[in-house]
């Protein structure tokens, strides 16, 4: 699964950059195309973000409720990115509320590996 081909150098949020950073890499094998990234997200919790997909591209704002019935994260059900050419992209996500992106879902369901450091 793509959402899992990232280099955890997941960066804390700091006062002078608020931004969460995780490295993608979208060339690994996953469920969307070679230049496709879908951010799993728990649709069972509300989010409030915005997210830069590292590509120069217009930043998308994710504002979902929380939903009642539980289903896997999956690209119908996140926000999804498709990139003009595959390869390796800092994503940030900066909450636009406090606790407005409670956490990313990660699961064991699919290829795992890790962009190159």
């Amino acid at each position: 699964m793509k959402i899992l081909l990232l280099l955890l150098t997941c960066a804390l949020a700091s006062a002078a950059d608020p931004a969460f950073t995780l490295v993608i890499d979208t060339t690994k094998p996953g469920t969307t195309g070679n230049n496709q990234f879908f951010l799993p997200l728990n649709i069972s919790l509300a989010y409030n973000f915005t997210v830069d997909w590292g590509d120069g591209s217009v930043p998308q704002v994710v504002n979902m409720a929380a939903s009642p019935v539980f289903n896997f994260p999956n690209p119908t059900n996140c926000p999804t990115h498709t990139y003009a050419n595959p390869g390796i992209y800092s994503v940030k996500i900066t909450e636009n509320v406090t606790g407005g992106f409670p956490t990313v879902y990660f699961i064991n369901r699919g290829r795992v590996g890790m962009a190159p450091s």
